[in-house]
């Protein structure tokens, strides 16, 4: 850079820019596990006194499903395999098992609902296709958990 550049407070680098698709952030830890949000925290919270209730048996934070092996392609360039990390996997009392994914709740024109981007769509059916389940994606209104495929609450039996 030219010192004349540098005396007017020019700079060549490219401006710094968010990620896209990403929300802001805080993470907190709670009993050993750190999330990602409030709002996923909030959510562990509810699963806790579900499991002191007795609905549900078990409570695993975070666990990860590979959709995709690593390969090598064509031209011999390696590719990695790819995951899809989900919020929670929980044991009901029944023996059954739900998957759950914990979004942000965003306003537009009134209406609340979920907040998520296209990679997350893509990798929840590449999972659920793959794994044969359903992920639950679940977002907080009104004090309560809406189920965003149905957009009623979550139900726990």
């Amino acid at each position: 850079m030219s010192t004349a550049a540098r005396r007017l407070g020019f700079s060549f680098a490219p401006p710094k820019k968010a990620k896209a698709g990403k929300q802001p952030h805080r993470r907190v830890v709670e009993d050993g596990y750190t999330f990602g949000s409030e709002t996923e925290r909030a959510f562990y919270r509810v699963l806790k006194l579900w499991r002191a209730a007795g609905r549900i048996t078990a409570i695993e934070p975070h666990p990860v499903f590979t959709f995709q092996a690593k390969f090598t392609n064509a031209r011999g360039i390696r590719r990695a395999a790819r995951k899809y990390t989900a919020d929670f996997r929980v044991t009901l009392a029944d023996g059954s098992e739900r998957v759950f994914e914990v979004k942000g709740a965003k306003k537009t024109k009134g209406v609340v609902g979920p907040f998520w981007t296209l990679d997350y769509k893509i990798r929840r059916d590449a999972v659920e296709l793959q794994y044969g389940i359903a992920i639950w994606t679940v977002y907080p209104d009104g004090g309560q958990w809406i189920d965003a495929d149905t957009k009623k609450p979550v139900v726990w039996t």
